[in-house]
Parts: structure tokens; sequence; C-alpha cells
């Protein structure tokens, strides 16, 4: 059902809900303004349980189960509304090929033929005028036009360039301006940018002048807001147990905040357990731009899988804080990857890594060219490659601290080759840590794949007040000529007392 009304659902039942005319089918669809759901049932499903799209509102979920479904996916939302809360659900004994709830931007959902918020740019009306909500513009006809988008007055426009294909001709680009005689240009996607993801932003309206060869297209996302503040996707005290496949999936491509807290996640496996795909799923998996994301109070015990994997492309911001990874024998807790022109910041506070067990090619913590810190945290008694794998570019410039933390009775996976933290950057410290951990070699090895900088690890306690043993817990330059240093001196020569409150 299609409407620019909001919806309510309630006390529904959708069950055996699987293909049409020989493809998977939705149980049910909804495309509306937004709206909420609760208290609906989802059983035995092999398409997708329950789709909404809801362009420009707030949409709810709240008291809802997922049982038993052999689906692509339980519950997805798309769009960029307002708000996407989640709160009170029960996803358990379900096979998913993408998530169990997966919350979505739009270039997934496009193609579909009764969409019905899409404009074409070359459309025969320059000025186009928008009530509040999401749009999809796009523009495949050779030729030159422009068209004015007007919001109203009091309102916010968001345009994000979803695609952008251009051929070798040097004249195809799409210009952005905030004034209807585009004298004011806020961007511009052409042969040499179109890989790279663009967002603007302004006031009342937003002017396109594009340029397209026969072979080129763009495909854009429009929404207007009241609003100008960012987008939330909340998931809340919800339980996600004995599921195949990932469970919980957002990915987004404009500024936004995702939160994900007070959940149990227990008992989850990969989808094709062995293979490179089930190595690269998660339990939670966040592929984001531009986004500040905290992950909150959660329990995460005997998972088989990757915990939380964290995918930045831009300049996105982690809040990791006092959750529980117990128990699970996936390809390590946590794996936070930056990338692009961006830097990715975090800070893993007050987190609890107890009995994890990763294979011999994974860490239980894994941080690639994503730098901030790492405080208060305690590992003990995981088995992996490395208790943490903290690596940064040699061109970012911030700094890696890792502070008061206690790692105890852990252990690495490779004979001779055992260590509890490895580390690279141009700027890292190590200090006020407790690292006791006899199985390993060494505490900390510092490694050059990345920077060949000095690493800072003074005013730790390594269970030793001598020097000369300090320094055989450690692997640098002093072990082999191309490793980087390690500065311990001064080191604590007791344990410091435990329990003290840690700020930050």
């Amino acid at each position: 059902m299609a409407s620019d009304e909001s919806f309510l659902l309630n006390h529904v039942q959708i069950s055996g809900s699987g293909t049409l005319h020989s493809k998977p089918a939705t149980g049910l669809s909804i495309e509306k303004s937004g709206g909420h759901v609760s208290n609906v049932l989802i059983t035995n499903c092999t398409g997708s349980g329950l789709e909404i799209f809801g362009p420009g509102s707030d949409t709810t979920i709240t008291d809802s189960e997922i049982h038993q479904c052999l689906a692509n996916t339980g519950i997805v939302i798309y769009g960029s509304q307002s708000g996407v809360h989640v709160s009170r659900v029960t996803v358990t004994d379900n096979t998913f090929v993408t998530g169990g709830v997966s919350i979505f931007s739009w270039e997934q959902y496009v193609d579909r033929e009764n969409f019905e918020n899409v404009i074409g740019i070359c459309d025969s009306e320059e000025d186009l005028f928008l009530t509040e909500g999401a749009y999809f513009v796009y523009e495949t006809k050779n030729g030159q036009c422009v068209k004015h988008i007007h919001a109203g007055k009091g309102k916010e426009i968001h345009l994000r360039v979803i695609v952008a294909r251009f051929s070798q001709w040097y004249s195809s680009k799409l210009r952005v301006y905030s004034d209807v005689s585009q004298q004011h240009l806020l961007g511009e996607a052409n042969n040499w940018n179109q890989n790279s993801i663009r967002v603007f932003y302004s006031p009342e309206v937003i002017s396109l002048n594009v340029m397209l060869s026969s072979d080129d297209d763009v495909y854009l996302e429009v929404q207007t807001t009241r609003s100008s503040g960012p987008s939330r996707r909340t998931i809340a005290d919800s339980v996600f147990s004995n599921n195949n496949g990932t469970v919980v999936n957002v990915k987004t491509a404009s500024e936004s905040e995702i939160t994900i807290s007070r959940s149990r996640l227990t008992a989850n496996t990969p989808l094709t357990p062995g293979s490179d795909e089930g190595m690269r799923q998660a339990a939670i998996v966040l592929d984001n731009i531009n986004t500040h994301c905290a992950i909150q109070n959660n329990y995460l015990f005997d998972n088989s899988m990757k915990g939380l994997d964290f995918k930045s492309s831009g300049n996105s911001e982690l809040f990791l804080g006092h959750n529980v990874f117990d128990t699970n024998q996936g390809n390590g807790a946590v794996n936070l990857t930056g990338g692009g022109p961006g830097t990715s910041q975090t800070l893993i506070f007050g987190n609890n890594f107890v009995s994890n067990d990763a294979p011999s090619d994974f860490s239980i913590m894994t941080l690639g060219n994503t730098t901030g810190s790492v405080k208060g945290n305690h590992f003990q008694r995981n088995i992996a490659l490395y208790i943490v794998d903290w690596q940064v570019r040699e061109n970012i410039r911030q700094s890696q601290i890792f502070t008061h933390n206690r790692l105890e009775h852990n252990s690495g996976q490779r004979p001779g080759y055992k260590h509890t933290v490895a580390v690279s950057g141009p700027d890292v410290h190590l200090h006020q840590n407790v690292l006791i951990n006899p199985a390993n070699d060494a505490e900390v090895i510092a490694l050059n794949a990345s920077s060949f900088a000095d690493v800072n690890a003074t005013s730790n306690w390594w269970g030793f007040n001598q020097s000369t043993i300090v320094a055989t817990r450690i692997r640098d330059s002093r072990d082999r000529p191309e490793l980087p240093d390690v500065l311990f001196e001064p080191f604590l020569e007791e344990d410091p007392e435990e329990g003290e409150e840690i700020h930050y």
C-alpha cells in the first residue's frame, strides 16, 4: 500500500510469505510517509517478512517478533527518514541472507517499478515544488537541462549523489547550486570524481545543471525536511538469538546518528560457515559515511561469527561502550575499518572481552585506519592472533591512545609468535595498562606495516619491576631492525590499584 499519509499497524500475524511468480516476495510492503508498527508476529517467511518505505517521517517498530524464517531479511526499512526506531523486538531461529533487521538507504530500493516519488531532471517543468518527504531523482537522457527543486519557506533540502556514471567526454557533469540563478555552486560531479559520495544541503531550494552523453546517468536522493538535525536510527532492548546470518545490518551514506543499545545477541552463526563470505559476516554490520555510531550496553554471547563489523568511508565517529563480549567463537569480537579520504575516530570504553576464541588469522579487536582512544577495557582469557591489533596509515596524524586497560591471561594462536598487542602508526601511546599474559612470547609488538614511528609505551605494569625483564616482553627494533622502537621506561613497578574509576 502506498500513500503520503502515515500508517499504524497493530496486532498482525504474517505467516508463510514466500514467492510470487517464482520470485522472492514480501509478506507485507508499506509505502507511506512514516508510521508505527507494534505487536506484529512474522513466521515462516521465505522472501522478506515486512518491508517499509517511509520518506521523510519517523518510523517505529516495537514489541514484535520474527521466528523460523528462511529469508532475505525479516524486517527491512528503506529511505532517509527523520528517524527509524526499533525496540523490544525478538528475532530467533531464523536464517537470513541480508539481515534480521535491516535499515538501508535508497539505492537498494529505487529499481522498484511501482516507486511513486521518482523525478526526472529533464522533465518538462524546470521548477519543481516538493512537499515534505524523500524523492528519487535521476536522468539518463543525452543532452543538457536544468531543474530547480523548491522545498518551501522554512524547510531544508538534502541532496545525495547515489551514482554518477560519466563516459570519457570531458563535458559530462552534474552541477549543484543553492540558488535558481545558479551563481552559488555547492559542488560538482564529473568524470574525475564520479566514484565519490557527495551530500549537499541548502535552505529552501537546490538547483541542478546536468550535461550528459548517451552513455551517462545520474541517480540522486533528495529529502526535504523542517529539521536541520541528523536522521537517527536506533535499535534497543531487543533479542537476537539462534539465527544464521547477520542479524542487524545498517547501511547509510548521509549524516546520521546510529545507536544500538541494551540488546542481547546470542548463539548466532554465519550463513555459510567456512566460506569467505562466512568469514566476513558479523552479528552487527554497520557500513556508513559521515555518521556518529554508539554501540552500548549490549551483551554478545556464544556467537560463531564476528560481533561487530564497522566500516566507514568518511569522517565517522564510533562510541563502543560498556558492552560484554563473552565466549564467542567467531572471527574476532570487533572489527573497525576506516577508508577513503576521511578519518574515522573511535572511543572504546569500559567493555569486557572474556573467553573469546578467534582463529589464528584473526584478532579479538582489530582497528584499521581508525584513530582515537581505547580506555578502561578488560580483556581476559581470550585466544586469537593478537588480542588487540591497531594499525593506522602514516598519513593519518591523529593519535592512537591505549590506556587504563587490563589484559590478563590471554593467549596468541601462533607458537613462537604469540603477542598480546600489535600496534603501528605515526603517534601511538600505551599508558597505565596492565599486561600480564604469561602464555604469550611478548606483550607488545611494534609493526612497520604503515609507519616506522616510535611507540610510546611508558608507565605500564608488565608483571615485573626489572627493566631487563620488561624488555623481554616487547618486540621492536632490538629484536628485528626493521621494526620501530618501543619506549617503555619509566614503567610502573606494581599493579595500579584495581577498581580505580576511569573518566573520559
